[in-house]
């Protein structure tokens, strides 16, 4: 891509691109119960509220984290800590997103998240503002930098008679947009989303990389059998309206219910569980360590206090796509 089109924050690196039969090619692993947890954003009790859950889940639950686990974590006590902790835990399965990959990199590409036209400039600003003083933190790692440089943008999982594809974005890119609760929405979306989950070999597709969750399931063309695409949003911050909590995805060969842990929402897909449940981590320590870092005037604090504090104004029903 030319300097000329290249715009940092709206545009894209082509190594964010990849085809989605290549995704066919990943050796799957199999597993009982998965939690996808995207957008952690460096909060460290939303990992604290992670480690309950797996507590109180009754199966050998692993996880991966599809991309930006870093993010708020702008100072170096912060970021050694969400490294540590995501990098050191041998049921934790790591995947970049665009933050870890641009953390990683000494190029002037911003933040990398692909925003549309309908971001205001000002938020694009404010994140690759925020991305280089992250990457000024992380340069005290040398060696996290090199871990993080080298982690897959995709991983599989064989989830009972599911194939679990886990991306940060969507099907075709690392920061796509494809699987945002919107473009789900529209009805071309929703048939390349079912070609391309062909093309890649999944039953199921798990997403984060929007900030905001989605959960959609179709029927394959000439089969009774479905396709599921699901979206946590994001675990470290607020995904639906009056709440404080994020969200995480499970996949699972039993329930949530069964496990003694409650769904916010959720479907079935022949013997697998996918099913939403929120990371009820401390607020009010959240909110103290967050403006510790980003206080009023910086642009996390502008780009996203107002979120932690007071919620985002998106419903469960425009999650599941029952209302436009």
């Amino acid at each position: 891509m030319s300097s000329e089109s290249f715009t940092a924050g709206r545009s894209c690196p082509l190594s964010y691109r990849y085809e989605p039969a290549s995704l066919a090619q990943l050796a799957s692993v199999g597993v009982d119960t998965l939690y996808c947890v995207g957008g952690l954003y460096g909060n460290p009790f939303a990992l604290d509220a992670l480690d309950r859950l797996l507590e109180t889940d009754r199966t050998d639950a692993k996880v991966v984290f599809n991309g930006d686990f870093h993010w708020f974590d702008a100072t170096a006590s912060a970021f050694d800590q969400i490294e540590s902790r995501t990098a050191n835990d041998r049921r934790f399965t790591r995947l970049r997103g665009n933050v870890e990959t641009e953390l990683a990199s000494d190029d002037d590409a911003g933040c990398g998240c692909a925003y549309p036209d309908s971001v205001d400039d000002g938020v694009v600003d404010r994140s690759n503002e925020m991305l280089r003083r992250l990457r000024d933190v992380s340069r005290e790692f040398p060696a996290a930098r090199t871990h993080l440089a080298s982690l897959p943008m995709s991983a599989a999982f064989q989830v009972g008679g599911q194939r679990v594809v886990v991306v940060h974005g969507d099907l075709e890119s690392l920061a796509g947009w494809r699987f945002d609760p919107l473009s789900l929405n529209q009805v071309h979306e929703q048939w390349w989303a079912m070609d391309a989950m062909r093309a890649a070999n999944a039953d199921i597709v798990a997403s984060s990389h929007t900030c905001l969750p989605a959960l959609r399931q179709w029927p394959r063309n000439g089969s009774s059998r479905t396709r599921t695409v699901v979206n946590n949003g994001a675990a470290g911050m607020p995904c639906v309206e009056n709440t404080r909590h994020g969200i995480v995805t499970r996949i699972g060969t039993t329930s949530a219910a069964s496990n003694g842990l409650a769904a916010i929402y959720g479907v079935k897909q022949g013997d697998v569980w996918v099913e939403a449940l929120a990371l009820n981590f401390e607020f009010d320590a959240w909110r103290e360590h967050f403006l510790s870092m980003w206080p009023a005037g910086s642009a996390g604090h502008q780009s996203y206090f107002s979120r932690i504090e007071n919620g985002v104004g998106f419903s469960i029903d425009q999650a599941l796509g029952h209302s436009l």
